[in-house]
């Protein structure tokens, strides 16, 4: 009897305890986390690196006069773009112009004269020939033929020269590019070597810029980069690392 006693009160205590975890104010509640199933993609990362940095011109020179004279005209002013060979002023070209007039006629003076020494030699070798002339008039009229033959020659180079001079005269853009700044006006007399005006390429353009260390091996000849200027905030301009 009193084993049986003993089962008894260890079922009850067990049903009390098992109420009490279940029931009352005291319970604890966990409640279900919610997973979202989705198919496993592949999908490429973008690394974005920004930086600052100048716009350079590939081409930009500053033109000076290569012959003096005074500014007659200006055909661009500042902000005009200028084709390649395109006139930008002219330095006094009718001057130009009357020299190289002058040099046509003293040229054609020196081949006139040279044409009556070859007579004139010819005239003394048949003398000489005939025993009537000297050796010292042949001497003579041959030196005077070298003489005449070197007057021709100067005056073929300074006509080349006046030509010259005459190109010159017209300054030409030696590229396509903006007029970016004119150092001279109508009027002035300008020396060999002065500046008149400085010539921009604007296209292409260069864009120089660091990045950090750490960025250093992303960066490669050949890569794509987008570039944005104040001018434009909104448009990229796409262009690749050289």
């Amino acid at each position: 009897m009193s084993r049986s006693r003993k089962s008894g009160s260890v079922l009850l205590t067990l049903v009390a305890l098992a109420l009490a975890c279940g029931s009352g104010e005291g319970a604890i509640s966990h409640p279900a986390t919610p997973v979202v199933l989705a198919p496993v993609e592949l999908r490429d990362v973008e690394h974005h690196i920004e930086a600052s940095g100048q716009l350079l011109a590939q081409d930009e020179a500053q033109i000076a006069a290569e012959v003096p004279g005074r500014i007659t005209e200006i055909l661009l002013v500042e902000g005009d773009r200028a084709d390649a060979g395109a006139v930008v002023l002219e330095i006094d070209p009718e001057r130009r112009k009357l020299e190289v007039e002058d040099a046509r006629a003293r040229l054609l003076e020196a081949e006139a004269a040279l044409f009556e020494q070859k007579r004139e030699e010819k005239r003394i070798r048949e003398l000489y020939g005939k025993q009537v002339a000297s050796q010292a008039q042949l001497d003579r009229v041959e030196t005077e033929i070298k003489l005449a033959r070197a007057r021709l020659a100067a005056a073929r180079s300074h006509l080349g020269i006046a030509q010259r001079a005459l190109r010159d005269a017209s300054v030409v853009a030696p590229f396509e590019g903006l007029i970016a700044t004119r150092s001279v006006s109508v009027g002035e007399f300008v020396n060999v070597g002065q500046g008149l005006f400085e010539l921009v390429a604007l296209d292409p353009l260069e864009v120089e810029f660091s990045v950090a260390e750490k960025d250093s091996s992303r960066v490669a000849l050949g890569s794509e980069i987008g570039v944005r200027v104040a001018p434009f905030p909104d448009e990229s301009f796409r262009a690749e690392i050289t």
